[in-house]
């Protein structure tokens, strides 16, 4: 089973992580933090913050619909009840929002992410059942921390990570889609 996770969770990162806002490889940044969301009963979600000139960019990408179900249907429909058609089924989309932070908020921001990973961040129940399990990375310069966690209690630096990420997203992030994804992802917080 847990060679099923990790091939779910790498190719949900496959589709997530590649911008489509433009040529800027978030990767390449001497600066970065990013999340990636695999909610229980909700669709996937990235969320990922690089310095810009005036400030910062924050990008939050999900799914249509959750690729866990997805490839769980298409499974069942490969192999349809004898007598019974197997339906097509159509693939979760990709959409995103890419927001310029200000430079004050960004600065606040960057200066609590530093703290904190100062502390150390490292994985906290990556497992679990009904709940969120979460993939997040930040880089400075050469250092860098990655780690798992699963639905983290708000009190614990992996909590205190994902929350002050999610609030810069709340304040930053505007489409109907977008609010309406993070209210869902911070109900497993």
């Amino acid at each position: 089973m847990g060679d099923v996770i990790q091939k779910y969770k790498q190719e949900v990162a496959k589709r997530l992580c590649k911008s489509r806002a433009g040529s800027f490889d978030a990767s390449k940044s001497e600066r970065m933090t990013e999340a990636i969301f695999f909610p229980s009963f909700h669709p996937e979600a990235v969320l990922q913050v690089w310095p810009a000139e005036a400030g910062s960019v924050i990008r939050f990408a999900t799914m249509t619909s959750s690729l866990w179900y997805f490839e769980q249907e298409r499974g069942v429909s490969k192999n349809p009840v004898a007598g019974k058609p197997a339906r097509p089924l159509m693939p979760p989309e990709v959409v995103e929002e890419v927001v310029q932070v200000p430079e004050t908020t960004a600065a606040r921001f960057w200066r609590k992410l530093d703290k904190l990973a100062r502390r150390g961040l490292k994985d906290a129940n990556p497992i679990g059942v009904d709940g969120m399990s979460v993939v997040a990375s930040y880089q400075r310069g050469e250092d860098a921390i990655s780690f798992e966690t699963w639905s983290p209690d708000q009190a614990s630096a992996p909590g205190k990570f994902l929350r002050l990420l999610c609030d810069l997203a709340r304040d930053a992030l505007k489409t109907e889609l977008s609010v309406e994804r993070l209210e869902q992802l911070f109900g497993y917080l």
